[in-house]
């Protein structure tokens, strides 16, 4: 996978996995998938001041029949002896994570998904995403000039026990929550927080942590935290000694 057909998000991760981390299994719809189907739908015509009509287009299509295949069978082959069946399917537009603009946020991803039809229903609404006011607004203020392409990331979704986002650096902060981080990401929970570098951790903060989202059946349930959840940190210097093995 290379930024210039599965994006911003798919990329890293395929280095990530080249490198030995342990990423979670997936494959990716690339780019050139949607910009083939852009164009069946006429939506190189039209511009940022059109973006509800490109979406409308999008949500009423299908997927070529052919994709739909390619999916099911991708889909059989990352599920095999998994915990779950379960998926999260998650945009990855190529103009993500470059050197002059992250998107971040502005385009649209799905957990706790299960079969083709579900994946296929929310490859599309990825591909819709590309098109909505917030992301226009976001292209208009880059000054790009043309609609960008849109891959999608198909991912094993992991029942986490605990979340978190590491922002690197000379010295580099690591954010974390209990559960499922779609909520943490979405800025709705105040998680705890280290600043690391290369001599160890030199301040931990710790975050309220109010709720937590974990999955039960096909739905991410969110729940209050108890107030010993709130107290105890969710990661311990353990944890932290494992992550810097790794890297090393």
């Amino acid at each position: 996978a290379d930024h210039s057909t599965a994006g911003g998000k798919a990329a890293p991760l395929a280095g990530l996995t080249r490198a030995g981390f342990k990423v979670p299994t997936g494959f990716v719809v690339p780019a050139t998938t949607y910009r083939g189907a852009a164009t069946a739908l006429g939506l190189t015509e039209l511009s940022t001041d059109h973006a509800e009509e490109a979406r409308s287009r999008i949500l009423r299509s299908r997927l070529p029949d052919g994709v739909v295949d390619d999916v099911s069978r991708a889909l059989e082959r990352i599920t095999d002896g998994a915990p779950t069946d379960y998926v999260a399917v998650r945009s990855s537009s190529i103009a993500e994570d470059n050197a002059h603009a992250s998107a971040a946020g502005q385009h649209d991803s799905f957990l706790v998904l299960r079969g083709a039809e579900q994946v296929c229903q929310a490859i599309l609404k990825c591909w819709a995403s590309l098109w909505t006011d917030r992301a226009a607004a976001y292209r208009a203020r880059q000054a790009w000039q043309a609609p960008v392409d849109m891959s999608v990331l198909v991912q094993r979704l992991v029942d986490a026990s605990v979340s978190g986002i590491m922002f690197t650096g000379t010295t580099s902060v690591i954010e974390a929550s209990w559960g499922i981080g779609e909520r943490l990401v979405a800025g709705h929970v105040t998680p705890d927080s280290w600043r690391v570098k290369d001599s160890g951790i030199v301040e931990r903060r710790l975050g309220l942590k109010a709720e937590r989202t974990d999955r039960y059946d096909g739905h991410l349930v969110t729940r209050p935290t108890s107030a010993a959840e709130q107290k105890e940190p969710c990661l311990t210097a353990v944890s932290y000694t494992h992550l810097r093995a790794h890297e090393t």
